[in-house]
C-alpha cells in the first residue's frame, strides 16, 4: 500500500509498472515501479495538469508515447486532454474543444487504428452522456453514443474482449430526405442496411453498404414506405 499520495482515482497497470490518477495534493497521473504487493518507494509523478487539475480516468498508447487524461472540471483542462512524450517529457498537447465544458470521468482508448478513437463518460450532474471522439486534434468532433436516463448516471467506461463487435442501432428519426439510422461500428469495416416490411417472412432488400471511417456509422433509407418497415445492420466478415 503507498500512503503517499491520498485520494487514489483511477488504477491501472500499464506492462510492470502500476498507474493511477489523484486530485489531491499535487493532481495528475502518478507511477509505482514495478507491481508492488508489499509497502513500496514513494510514486513518481508522470502527468501533471496543474493545480486546478481534477483527473479521473486515462489512457497510454501502447509504446507510451502518448496518453490522454479525463478532467472532471467543467471548463479550461477539463473534458480529455492529449499528452505526447518528446525528449523524455510529457507535455500538454491539447484539449479536445468538444469536451471542456461538460467534463470527463471514465474513458477508454482504442489504439488499434491510424488515429486513436476516444470513448468517454462526461461529467454532468444530470443526464450525463456517453460520447466517442476519433483524434484529429483539438476541434475533433464529439458524438453523443447515448444520454443516460433520469436517477441515472454513467461512470466508468471499459472495453471487452471481442474482437468482431455486433451492430447496435441506437437512433433511428425521421431526417428531412428520409429516414436516419445511426450504429456503432469499427472503423474500416462494411456494414450493409436492409429492410423488410414484415419479420413473419421477410424478404430483406438492401438500402446501403458503407465502409465506416468513424465510431458511429449512419444511413438514411431515402424511400421509406408509408406503412410498417423493419431494419437490420450486418457486419460483413
Amino acid at each position: 500500500m503507498q500512503t503517499n499520495v491520498d485520494n487514489t482515482r483511477v488504477i491501472q497497470q500499464l506492462g510492470v509498472n502500476l498507474y493511477f490518477s489523484t486530485s489531491s495534493g499535487t493532481p495528475g497521473v502518478w507511477r509505482l515501479g514495478g507491481t508492488p504487493t508489499v509497502s513500496h518507494s514513494a510514486p513518481s509523478l508522470v502527468l501533471a495538469p496543474g493545480t486546478n487539475g481534477s483527473p479521473f480516468g486515462f489512457a497510454f498508447s501502447p509504446d507510451l508515447t502518448a496518453a490522454y487524461v479525463a478532467d472532471d472540471t467543467l471548463a479550461g483542462h477539463g473534458g480529455v486532454q492529449r499528452w505526447d512524450l518528446s525528449g523524455g517529457n510529457w507535455a500538454l498537447s491539447y484539449v479536445f474543444n468538444g469536451l471542456t465544458n461538460a467534463g470527463v470521468r471514465g474513458l477508454a482508448v482504442d489504439f488499434s487504428g491510424t488515429r486513436p478513437v476516444l470513448y468517454a463518460t462526461t461529467a454532468e450532474s444530470t443526464t450525463n452522456r456517453l460520447v466517442a471522439l476519433v483524434d484529429a486534434g483539438p476541434a475533433s468532433p464529439v458524438i453523443t453514443l447515448v444520454t443516460a436516463g433520469p436517477n441515472q448516471l454513467y461512470r466508468g467506461v471499459a472495453f471487452t474482449p471481442d474482437a468482431d463487435i455486433a451492430p447496435h442501432i441506437f437512433n433511428a428519426a425521421p431526417a428531412t430526405n428520409g429516414f436516419r439510422l445511426s450504429w456503432t461500428a469499427l472503423i474500416g469495416r462494411t456494414y450493409t442496411l436492409e429492410w423488410a416490411d414484415n419479420l413473419t417472412s421477410p424478404n430483406w432488400l438492401p438500402v446501403t453498404n458503407l465502409v465506416t471511417i468513424g465510431p458511429v456509422a449512419y444511413a438514411i433509407d431515402t424511400a421509406p414506405a408509408s406503412a410498417a418497415r423493419f431494419y437490420r445492420v450486418s457486419l460483413s466478415p
